[in-house]
């Protein structure tokens, strides 16, 4: 299903559906008239603890006891995920529209093989601008499996960005790559970050990954946002957006920026025209 036949259905309640690396996560948004998203209901599976995304999507949705929605909406950087979600769709009153190229989504993407941009970065950027920043330029940081740190200037164009491990495949290389360093939890979210200097191989490992995490956030937004000015001639510094799992520990620490939770998700539902 395209986009144009997307926007003839004009829905009020849409559903939205990311299928990431790690996550699959399925949100519940309300369209208003005026184009603008709220989000009635977000939750999160973890892909290697679930034997079907189908039958998650099945359970979550009649625990909200409500009708079908109208209109649903499908992406994910797991394609074969994505696709199988769809095949085996549960949800008969309704069904999903697929995002799956960068052509669908109304922003221009000015990089070297635009097919090649994950479409949750391309989500990404487009909610971030439509949510905070329509006139003005936009850095969003996404701490998921990996850290993406993009830039969309202010004529809604995608410039590219950053890509590094995130939080949880650092910790992984960490414990799977030497002999004797143990797996480290990193789904909490300390309210400060570790103390340096770590006094046991377990904070030493915590300090690295979060402090080392967030040092490269900030250098990336640093250059980005510099980048922004020197490049594309943007007069006013880039509003900053975090996401993802690890976002509301790093927002924490990056003045000025914004959190939005599941900011992909939002993009979807942005892509569905509201009720006229």
């Amino acid at each position: 299903m395209i986009l144009k036949q997307i926007s003839m259905n004009h829905p009020s309640n849409v559903l939205a559906i990311d299928i990431g690396n790690t996550r699959a996560k399925f949100g519940l948004f309300h369209v208003n008239q005026n184009h603008s998203v709220v989000p009635i209901t977000i939750v999160a599976r973890v892909l290697g603890q679930v034997a079907s995304v189908a039958d998650e999507l099945t359970a979550w949705w009649q625990t909200l006891h409500l009708p079908a929605p109208i209109m649903a909406i499908v992406a994910g950087s797991d394609p074969e995920t994505r696709d199988h979600l769809i095949d085996a769709w549960p949800l008969q009153q309704c069904r999903p529209a697929a995002v799956v190229s960068y052509q669908q989504i109304p922003i221009a993407v000015d990089v070297d093989v635009p097919a090649k941009v994950g479409i949750d970065r391309l989500l990404n950027v487009f909610a971030a601008g439509r949510l905070l920043a329509e006139d003005r330029s936009v850095i969003v940081v996404d701490s998921g499996t990996a850290t993406t740190v993009d830039l969309m200037t202010s004529d809604q164009t995608f410039r590219g960005g950053s890509i590094l491990p995130g939080l949880r495949l650092s910790a992984y290389a960490m414990h799977d790559y030497t002999a004797r360093l143990p797996l480290l939890n990193v789904d909490d979210e300390p309210a400060e970050l570790p103390d340096v200097p770590g006094r046991n191989t377990e904070d030493a490992m915590r300090a690295g990954l979060f402090i080392g995490q967030l040092g490269a956030v900030r250098e990336l937004v640093s250059r980005l946002t510099t980048a922004a000015a020197d490049q594309f001639q943007e007069p006013v510094s880039p509003r900053i957006v975090v996401t993802g799992g690890g976002g509301r520990q790093l927002v924490r620490h990056l003045a000025g920026a914004t959190f939005i939770d599941s900011l992909a998700l939002h993009g979807l539902a942005l892509l569905v025209k509201s009720p006229t």
